[in-house]
């Protein structure tokens, strides 16, 4: 797996995103990562903050940086082996990092919420069935 980080407005006055160009075996793909910079202060050959003065929180940034690089191999590692080393597609491996970096929350139900949804749906003629049997 290979990751490189980019701009994705390099020439623009105010900040900009910054994606994650990820390639693996199932191809590549782009992946915006919930940070932004001002291109006067990311470093091309880097692909990390630049050492400036006017931008004193560098290091911490890169460090955000390295650790979002870290998820998203963990996230991938992690998906192997959850499923016996099959490949992700790109579409399940997003979805995947979307679930670890937070873009995109695990709904956790209540009984109550459970049943208020089944009386909504009995309610608008749904078929539910009784039983689920293999």
């Amino acid at each position: 797996m290979d990751i490189k980080l980019y701009l994705k407005r390099p020439d623009a006055k105010a900040e900009t995103s910054i994606f994650a160009r990820i390639t693996y075996e199932a191809g590549p793909f782009k992946y915006y990562l919930p940070e932004k910079i001002k291109p006067q202060y990311w470093n091309n050959n880097l692909q990390r903050a630049a050492r400036v003065k006017d931008f004193p929180e560098y290091s911490e940034f890169n460090a955000r940086l390295d650790n979002l690089e870290k998820v998203i191999k963990d996230s991938y590692r992690k998906y192997l082996n959850d499923h016996n080393n099959e490949i992700p597609s790109i579409i399940a491996f997003k979805d995947v990092l979307d679930y670890a970096l937070g873009k995109k929350m695990v709904t956790k139900w209540t009984f109550l919420d459970f049943f208020k949804d089944f009386i909504a749906r009995c309610d608008r003629g749904w078929d539910i069935p009784l039983c689920i049997c293999p």
